[in-house]
């Protein structure tokens, strides 16, 4: 209004999420994203990949997150039935062979989550899948990972955040034991589940050895990635308004060059050029070093993604890790 942007409160959410319709995607050139393929995380078994979300919403107020800030504290759900009809509709419309989760939190009703796992196996849709944008560790148990592998579960990312309980359950505020992890990872070896993680550091109030915690706890699960990341202070989030009022953020903040491996927070006890220098090296340091540990494993990860762009690939290295971790 009169050149003003004005933002109307949310008033209500859309409860039905079944009467919503399947995405238009004969709208989109389906062949040119498998083509390009470059999904969230990176990596796909299958270039006929494509994203599905079946929940909106997460109970859970980890103080990082800006999901929350449009989708909402309220978890709300389509059903396994409605979600299965759309994953068959892929497959048989656009011959979709590998299934990307983007739900915030899709195990977080475990009966629905099984529905829709065992609903796969029964109905014999053949793909398969992973979840890049996170899968809430506390939800999960052995059976129900079992049950994920059947289905075709191949790997997940963890929101493990931090190696130092202090830190999760009174600055982050995340709802995780660290004692669940271990033991999870161990049946995700098992079962030849990728295991992949989320790492942050970086917090108001976190100290430098609550930081070593945290990449402690990643070498000692001996993970297949590890991605360090920088808390960032989303506007909206509490962690914005706590760097605001505290007076933490970095000279010259600006929200438009966020990024989850830039450092924008100054506390007394570490400086952001300490944080990303940290950040990168042990980056580079964890992951490189899995071509040590099992090399045969870094090719069958990487390989692919190597070969087919190794421009992108070496430029992400040297431009986001290789010159925050020397300069």
């Amino acid at each position: 209004m009169n050149g003003n942007i004005r933002v109307n409160p949310k008033t209500e959410y859309i409860e039905n999420l079944d009467g919503l319709p399947f995405p238009a995607r004969e709208l989109l050139p389906m062949d040119k994203y498998q083509q390009i393929n470059m999904p969230h995380g990176s990596i796909a078994k299958s270039t006929k990949n494509t994203t599905l979300i079946t929940s909106r919403g997460c109970r859970a107020r980890c103080i990082f997150c800006s999901s929350t800030k449009f989708w909402g504290n309220r978890y709300r759900l389509r059903s396994a039935g409605n979600v299965l009809d759309e994953i068959e509709h892929l497959v048989k419309d656009y011959g979709i062979k590998e299934i990307h989760f983007e739900d915030d939190n899709l195990t977080l009703d475990k009966e629905r989550a099984r529905q829709i796992f065992q609903g796969l196996i029964d109905r014999r849709i053949n793909i398969l899948w992973n979840a890049p944008n996170g899968i809430a560790l506390w939800t999960l148990d052995d059976d129900l990972l079992e049950l994920m592998k059947r289905s075709g579960c191949y790997e997940f990312t963890m929101g493990i955040e931090s190696g130092d309980q202090q830190v999760l359950s009174k600055i982050i505020k995340k709802p995780l034991n660290l004692k669940k992890v271990e033991p999870l990872v161990k049946t995700m070896k098992r079962l030849k589940i990728r295991t992949r993680s989320v790492f942050i550091i970086g917090f108001p109030g976190e100290t430098k050895v609550q930081m070593r915690n945290t990449f402690n706890l990643a070498k000692k699960l001996r993970l297949q990635l590890a991605d360090f990341f920088i808390a960032s202070p989303l506007p909206g989030t509490e962690l914005y308004e706590i760097c605001k009022g505290k007076g933490y953020l970095k000279k010259g903040f600006d929200f438009t060059e966020l990024e989850f491996l830039n450092s924008t927070i100054n506390t007394p006890e570490f400086s952001a050029e300490e944080v990303a220098r940290l950040a990168a090296r042990e980056y580079l340091i964890y992951n490189l070093g899995l071509m040590l540990r099992n090399p045969i494993g870094f090719f069958m990860r990487y390989g692919k993604t190597i070969l087919q762009k190794p421009i992108f690939s070496i430029g992400m290295v040297v431009n986001k890790y290789l010159k925050k971790a020397i300069f």
